[in-house]
């Protein structure tokens, strides 16, 4: 394998690494949500299950120097754009450049409009997505905040179009 990062469609035999990871990031979520795991310890990832199994449903997981760095998700938007249902990079390999490079290559994978949802409280996704959305489109990227559907969280939306 590369010494480099890639993405790697999750299979069913590797559906056991990114409910692992998926662990990981709502762990990391916990200090901006503030949710806390069952009485087994787990954290509930709602609408996982759909990702690897429905075809418009894809999971990647994300492996830098022949390594699991992380997994991404993606999913339609009622709007048409490819939606970034989840990204998430370890800890130790944040500001790396890792994420940045497997952000490239998600987008290049899906030409097309775009829709990236990040917490507002989540101020590493506030500097990291946008200077994505620069180096895919210069300025030709928009910011708008919406809350959630239930209302109880409000989330900041980049847009844009990447060239097919």
């Amino acid at each position: 394998m590369s010494a480099g990062t890639m993405l790697v469609p999750v299979e069913p035999a590797t559906r056991p690494v990114l409910e692992n990871l998926g662990q990981l990031y709502l762990h990391d979520l916990s200090d901006i949500r503030g949710e806390r795991p069952d009485s087994l310890g787990r954290f509930t990832f709602p609408r996982l299950e759909r990702f690897g199994a429905e075809p418009e449903h894809r999971a990647y997981l994300i492996h830098d120097g022949g390594r699991i760095a992380g997994f991404c998700l993606t999913r339609p938007y009622d709007d048409g754009s490819t939606f970034l249902h989840a990204f998430f990079v370890l800890r130790g390999l944040r500001r790396t450049g890792v994420g940045g490079r497997a952000a490239t290559q998600l987008l290049a994978l899906h030409p097309g409009p775009w829709s990236i949802a990040y917490l507002d409280d989540n101020t590493e996704a506030q500097q990291f997505w946008p200077s994505v959305a620069t180096s895919a489109v210069g300025d030709a990227w928009a910011l708008t905040r919406r809350p959630s559907p239930d209302g109880s969280d409000t989330f900041t939306f980049i847009t844009f179009d990447v060239a097919r």
